[in-house]
């Protein structure tokens, strides 16, 4: 059966509250058409712009949903989510006048089932009239959703970089994600965790989590293996009780909280693995990400058997990044034999007497989130045959001679450092001095990266670099710092090192040299 557009506008305009003056009137029919018209008309589904709305189908019997388009748009989107079933749809668009609107559902073409997003989008639309059908594979919801704005539906896929850490804490893991670029201040954030297969839309998740399609909630709900959560505006979440060995997906939805409307921002998949402490082999560098490991990395060292009793434990740590601090403890049998200490840069830890055979933990950590953005990594080197790196002066500034600047060399003055008590008799260190100019703007940091060095030799990442031998004594240094440009700022370098060993740095000292050279 077909039915005169003018009827249908006239009850769409009754449904939005509008009302509409047809010229020439609405045509009359006998009283038994207009009351099958009428209702017909009564079972459409009329839409509205920018408003989620939720509808049950059940399967065999179709419905038809309305939309008028009342004024030219640059997009029109119309979508219809599957939540759980399987969905095929149609859409058609006519204009006001002049075309009929066909009720006989059996007359339409829909697409396959599928459990994927269906969506329609014209660009540049006029007014015109909408149907849109939709049938279900299995009896269920589906949410429906005209948007008139700028921004296309289809442009709001998952772009969002989810990054997931095993916590500490057994059996959690945590989950960060960047901000919306879309209304940020008008979303909220839904996380959704199931054992492997992804929910894929968000009244898919609550259905699976024993809710209503189109409910909200206000705490954490778990049924079985899956986890729904409104986080509001937050960005980051724990998800506890995990079961190691496990494969999850993580899923974050943003909800627009002014029009309903919901899409998949970002997935992950997961799996908690237990924290086990990283081996270290004597003499050998093994590195961390501290980051990864949710600010807390741990060392396992067996010392060898055939160690002698009254020898000597040591533990070198590196903690890249500049101003960088972490918490480091000694633990064995479960008890800490070497208390907490905080670490600034670099440090040696030393055990006296330790028992062949025996394993030792050493545990670093770092808990403030500032702090942990800025550590690149963690460098540990553990051994009993002793370690070689010199011990730096406890004033490690490096200060410059004012009086001797020029236009093309500085110079810089530092107390010396000493050989470590494993060097058997070491009589030279060695010096590097390295030179990078750098805008005034640049943020400076005296403290050093005690990894930045070796990097920036392997890199080639300086201006000029100067190395050389001293003989071990208390006297203080003093070097020229040449080849340098007239009228420059300069960050420069120094680190020492003995023979193979680790480079440790001095702190960083921020120079200019004069603008003129006199002959």
């Amino acid at each position: 059966m077909q039915i005169n557009l003018s009827l249908v506008l006239l009850a769409v305009a009754s449904c939005s509250g509008q009302s509409i003056v047809w010229q020439g009137g609405i045509p009359s029919n006998d009283p038994e058409s207009t009351q099958k018209r009428s209702e017909m008309i009564g079972k459409m589904k009329f839409l509205k712009e920018e408003e989620a709305q939720t509808h049950y189908i059940v399967q065999g019997e179709p419905k038809m949903f309305v939309y008028l388009l009342q004024w030219d748009v640059e997009y029109l989107t119309i979508t219809v989510t599957p939540c759980s079933v399987p969905v095929a749809w149609s859409v058609r668009n006519m204009t006001k006048h002049g075309h009929k609107v066909n009720m006989n559902l059996s007359n339409w073409t829909l697409d396959s089932f599928s459990m994927s997003t269906h969506i329609y989008e014209e660009r540049n639309a006029t007014q015109r009239f909408y149907q849109v059908v939709v049938d279900v594979g299995v009896s269920g919801s589906v949410e429906i959703f005209v948007s008139v704005s700028p921004v296309p539906v289809s442009q709001l896929r998952p772009t969002a970089n989810v990054t997931v850490t095993s916590r500490r804490h057994k059996g959690q893991l945590s989950v960060r994600w960047p901000p919306s670029s879309v209304s940020p201040h008008a979303v909220s954030y839904w996380l959704v965790l199931t054992p492997s297969t992804p929910a894929k839309s968000l009244c898919s998740a609550k259905i699976m989590a024993g809710l209503e399609a189109n409910s909200n909630i206000d705490e954490e709900v778990i049924k079985g293996n899956i986890t729904i959560e409104n986080l509001g505006s937050r960005t980051s979440s724990i998800i506890k009780g995990l079961k190691p060995d496990h494969n999850y997906t993580v899923e974050v939805f943003v909800v627009n909280n002014l029009t309903g409307l919901s899409y998949r921002y970002g997935t992950a998949t997961a799996r908690y693995m237990r924290t086990r402490p990283l081996p270290l082999r004597d003499g050998r560098q093994t590195d961390a990400n501290l980051r990864k490991m949710d600010g807390r990395a741990t060392f396992r060292y067996k010392v060898p058997k055939a160690t002698p009793l009254g020898g000597r434990l040591e533990w070198y740590v590196a903690v890249c990044g500049t101003g960088t601090v972490v918490d480091a403890e000694v633990r064995h049998k479960r008890r800490p034999i070497i208390e907490r200490r905080e670490i600034v840069g670099y440090s040696i830890i030393t055990l006296n007497n330790p028992v062949p055979s025996a394993t030792y933990i050493l545990r670093i950590n770092s808990t403030e989130p500032e702090m942990l953005a800025r550590i690149t990594q963690v460098q540990v080197l553990a051994t009993t045959k002793g370690l070689h790196e010199p011990i730096l002066p406890k004033l490690t500034s490096v200060h410059e001679h004012k009086s001797a600047r020029s236009c093309r060399s500085v110079q810089l003055g530092w107390y010396p450092s000493s050989p470590s008590p494993s060097s058997n008799g070491t009589n030279f260190l060695t010096y590097c001095i390295t030179t990078k100019e750098v805008h005034k703007s640049e943020m400076f940091t005296p403290t050093p990266d005690q990894c930045a060095h070796s990097l920036a030799l392997k890199n080639h990442d300086y201006s000029t670099n100067l190395c050389f031998r001293r003989t071990v004594n208390k006297k203080m240094i003093t070097k020229e710092v040449t080849h340098l440009k007239p009228w420059k700022f300069y960050d420069i370098q120094v680190a020492v090192r003995n023979g193979n060993s680790k480079v440790l740095s001095y702190e960083k000292i921020r120079v200019r040299t004069k603008q003129h050279c006199h002959r």
